[in-house]
């Protein structure tokens, strides 16, 4: 049975281009997506290093379907990172209110 891991690897590298035009585009919080920016740029080192030295995993099915987890992880720290880039926060909200209801 042959395990293919490529399609896991380029879903890092879509959350990283992503996670650019997120950070590219963030109206608040840039220093919070700037540091998940450093993990992933961390985890694509690691990729790296595990393609060239540690091919007999590609083989195995837990190491895949822990691939799997991974990416859907990493997929959410996308919508994480979108989400807090793009709304205000509630502090935030408070103090542009102009009228207190």
């Amino acid at each position: 049975m042959s395990i293919v891991f490529a399609p896991l690897f380029d879903t890092v590298d879509k959350v990283m281009e992503s996670l650019y035009t997120i950070y590219d585009n963030a109206k608040c919080n840039k220093k919070m997506c700037r540091a998940l920016i450093d993990r992933i740029e961390v985890v694509k080192q690691v990729i790296k290093s595990l393609k060239r030295k540690k091919q007999e995993y590609f083989s195995i099915k837990e190491y895949y379907l822990a691939w799997v987890r991974f990416t859907n992880v990493l997929k959410d720290i996308k919508d994480f990172a979108k989400d807090v880039t793009q709304q205000e926060s509630v502090f935030q909200k408070y103090l542009n209110a102009n009228t207190v209801t």
